[in-house]
């Protein structure tokens, strides 16, 4: 997923924005470290960005994840009545999701598994409006195949990218109309 989020570094910073990676190599970056390295750069959005995996060859399709609300259940259970600093976001989290996973969807002609919330560690921790979005799964032979494929990532990335640019519209909009 390196060559994705390089390459949607390079269609933000086309558009204008200022981007980091929490990662330049393929090196693994502990999961707390990659929500401090967000606060340290002053973070107005945070994107991790995976590949799914599951026991059945059959699942298939993209899903994007926010942090689930203290006193609610996560999408696949587990109640905490615990706030989490990244729930300071939550509207924001689920404006951003829904962009990207419609962008997702709508471009790449995925399966749409949905927004869904969950407690990941790089959500909890977020410094700013975060997101956790599972782009395909590499246990789906036909999938794999697909991300082999230097169009398939550049597709990726367009469509996360059209998301995020989305998103950071309607969020500069509410916040002139705000004003």
């Amino acid at each position: 997923m390196l060559d994705v989020a390089r390459r949607l570094r390079t269609h933000l910073v086309n558009a204008g924005f200022k981007v980091y990676l929490t990662r330049e190599n393929d090196r693994f970056v502990e999961l707390d470290e990659r929500s401090r390295k967000a606060q340290r750069w002053g973070a107005d959005l945070f994107i991790s960005i995976h590949l799914n995996s599951a026991a059945s060859t059959a699942a298939a399709g993209a899903e994007t994840y926010v942090l689930a609300a203290a006193g609610y259940e996560s999408t696949s259970g587990g109640l905490s009545n615990l706030t989490q600093p990244g729930n300071r976001f939550e509207a924001a989290n689920t404006v951003v999701a829904y962009q990207i996973q419609r962008a997702m969807t709508q471009r790449l002609g995925a399966n749409d598994r949905g927004v869904k919330r969950s407690r990941f560690l790089v959500l909890k921790n977020a410094p700013c409006p975060a997101v956790l979005v599972e782009c395909a799964f590499v246990s789906n032979a036909r999938e794999e195949e697909q991300l082999l494929q230097e169009s398939r990532r550049e597709a990726l990335a367009q469509s996360l990218a059209r998301g995020t640019i989305n998103y950071l519209n309607l969020a500069k909009r509410a916040q002139l109309e705000g004003k």
